[in-house]
């Protein structure tokens, strides 16, 4: 970048004036290009502060070659002694035009808008300049679609120590990130991603959460509170996009996105998708903001529509969350309208708000304890039973962001949006399904888990056995609330997985002894030999039953003490459906936890139920027994179990 005279431009249209300087529409004399020129304001030309500013302005932007940032054109002092900077003029304006014209912008068109915006800051982090405030009046824009980074004024370089005093804030608050909103001398490149991750989100909501009159307000909101999650308020956002947002906005640093590389990277296919199918699109969204983002909106929600029809047969819930899509991107959808009104009608799904107490009561402690996944689970299951399945995979989102490893979670949430959407948002490669509790009980009889894994679809559901003191659970998605994977398979310790193996191996070697044996005795002995048969046979299924349910039994376990009792409840219908003549020790085990859970779901009766099969089941002396017993004594001296009744 080369020094200039002021003398060289001739000064055209005022563009825009801030507290600091004045900006023109100019022509640089000698080869007529036309430049944005900003020119101090003569009152600050005096203000040590503001000049350091300046200059540090011209010094960081001349660094600068990506075509995301706005290039300096030249800079230079005028006779009067203030400071000038000539820089790449944007034909097409500002950001914030574009939105008072749009002011929701399509999620497809956001993602290309931040890959650009990401672009810009990948260079600038790479030789160690955080701009520190990304808002919509420095993005700025041109009639081929470019979005570009300005205004580096405030900007500093990682090595840096003089421009910011510990605790002094500078920025725009709705925007900055907690930690620069708390003053802190320590910023690094993820400062900028919560930046361009919030006006991702502004433009999407249509408002910026954040956003007040009072700084201080402003603040607070930035500083405490939840994460902000998309899909709490956007329903057509990509699962890629959404989880890049999600990921760019989280308020501890440490749990945000890494860097604009790393989000351009998850950003990659999506971006590639669009600017194939969509040539040209930001220079068409850009001379006609309104018509363009309606287009677009249109396309998607024919897409969702045909998505949606796809499900309608084989996953109706699934085909819900499209054709519900499809109405938020285009709300005059008629298509949408009567799909969703059809699937109602068929398989009794409830997207209006439901007027369930128990829903009521656990979204309000949701509100004090955003972050309690037992709540964010009980949620979930409450909507899934009542046939929502919207609000469903709202809840499995925010669950699974807090606990990715929950196979059967992320199963549930696969039944509602697809397996490549779930591993977008867990940030986790679809591989093949988590085992369930009938591919183990048939890899058993087949020689092998490979086989039973690999036919079993991503969707597949597992049933129960229909005994009827267990299966009576409520419906939900057109099954049992039970429906996803029972576990994840690495739930089975090694030695579980080796003792399943050779207990079935067992089993035929002793099958085939015996049956020696009986050709050796006569027949004279075959009765009294078939029932020796019988009698290893159970003994050796039994263990291996106890072997299968242990795992599940720990799952139950751990759920309880986080006051899962829904998950309880599904984990131990899961470990049950292994052992459907109920002669296993351990399915006393799991009657008893799953007794006490519905006892505290207020399902007394269900809950009693089950504590006495416990009971009548459990070994004399076991632990389980003298439980269930103990249980049953106090409940009996209290006011009996009642279904809906109060939690313990």
């Amino acid at each position: 970048m080369t020094a200039k005279n002021l003398s060289d431009y001739d000064l055209g249209a005022p563009l825009g004036k801030g507290g600091m300087a004045e900006v023109f529409q100019a022509t640089y004399r000698p080869t007529g290009e036309v430049v944005a020129l900003k020119r101090m304001l003569s009152h600050v030309a005096d203000n040590d502060t503001y000049v350091a500013r300046f200059i540090r302005e011209v010094e960081l932007s001349s660094r600068l070659r990506s075509e995301s940032v706005v290039r300096v054109h030249g800079f230079g002092k005028g006779d009067d002694g203030t400071y000038f900077l000539a820089l790449e003029y944007c034909d097409g304006g500002t950001l914030v035009q574009l939105l008072k014209a749009a002011p929701r912008v399509p999620a497809p068109l956001v993602a290309l808008i931040l890959d650009e915006m990401l672009a810009g800051l990948e260079e600038a982090h790479a030789l160690g300049i955080i701009h520190r405030d990304i808002k919509p009046p420095n993005i700025l824009v041109t009639t081929t679609g470019h979005f570009k980074l300005a205004d580096f004024g405030i900007a500093r370089s990682a090595s840096d120590e003089t421009l910011t005093a510990t605790g002094e804030v500078i920025g725009t608050p709705a925007y900055m990130s907690p930690e620069q909103a708390k003053g802190l001398r320590d910023l690094d490149g993820r400062s900028d991603l919560f930046a361009v991750g919030m006006l991702a989100y502004r433009m999407i909501v249509g408002s910026n959460p954040y956003a007040s009159d009072n700084v201080v307000t402003s603040i607070l909101r930035v500083t405490t509170g939840p994460d902000l999650r998309i899909a709490d308020v956007a329903q057509t956002v990509p699962a890629i996009l959404e989880a890049v947002i999600d990921g760019l906005v989280r308020k501890n640093r440490d749990e945000r996105l890494a860097s604009a590389t790393a989000a351009r990277a998850l950003l990659a296919p999506i971006v590639a998708n669009l600017g194939a199918r969509f040539p040209d699109v930001l220079a068409r969204f850009v001379a006609n903001p309104a018509q363009t983002a309606q287009g677009v909106a249109r396309a998607f929600a024919a897409d969702e529509i045909a998505s949606a029809r796809a499900c309608v047969d084989g996953a109706p819930a699934r085909a819900v969350v499209h054709a519900a899509r499809a109405q938020a991107y285009d709300p005059s959808d008629l298509d949408a309208a009567s799909l969703l009104e059809k699937l109602s009608t068929l398989h009794g799904f409830h997207l209006a708000e439901s007027n369930d107490v128990r829903i009521a009561n656990a979204r309000r402690e949701l509100d004090e304890r955003p972050t309690d996944i037992a709540l964010l689970r009980k949620l979930a299951n409450l909507y899934r039973g009542a046939q929502n399945p919207l609000e469903a995979a709202r809840y499995l989102k925010r669950y699974l962001s807090l606990k990715p490893d929950d196979a059967m979670a992320r199963s549930q949430l696969e039944e509602l949006v697809g397996a490549d959407d779930v591993a977008a948002l867990t940030g986790a490669a679809p591989g093949r399904p988590a085992l369930r509790t009938g591919d183990i009980m048939r890899g058993v009889k087949t020689g092998g888990f490979g086989a039973a894994a690999s036919s079993a679809s991503p969707t597949q559901t597992a049933q129960p056995a229909p005994r009827a003191l267990t299966t009576s659970s409520p419906r939900a998605f057109g099954g049992p609330v039970v429906i996803a994977a029972d576990g994840p398979s690495d739930q089975l310790s090694g030695a579980t997985k080796l003792f399943l193996v050779l207990g079935a191996f067992a089993v035929v070697a002793a099958g085939v002894a015996i049956a020696g044996d009986l050709l050796k005795k006569g027949s004279d002995s075959v009765d009294h030999t078939l029932r020796s048969v019988e009698a290893t046979q159970t003994g050796m299924l039994s263990g291996l039953v106890d072997g299968t349910q242990g795992p599940f039994i720990e799952r139950a376990r751990q759920s309880a003490r986080v006051r899962d009792w829904q998950g309880v409840v599904e984990t131990t219908n899961f470990g049950l459906s292994a052992d459907p003549d109920m002669r296993s020790q351990s399915s006393a085990t799991l009657l008893l936890l799953r007794g006490k859970a519905r006892h505290a779901l207020g399902e007394g009766k269900q809950g009693l139920i089950d504590v006495r099969l416990a009971q009548s089941l459990a070994a004399d002396g076991s632990e389980t027994k003298k439980e269930a017993e103990a249980l049953l004594t106090s409940w009996s001296e209290g006011a009996a179990p009642q279904a809906g009744g109060s939690k313990p």
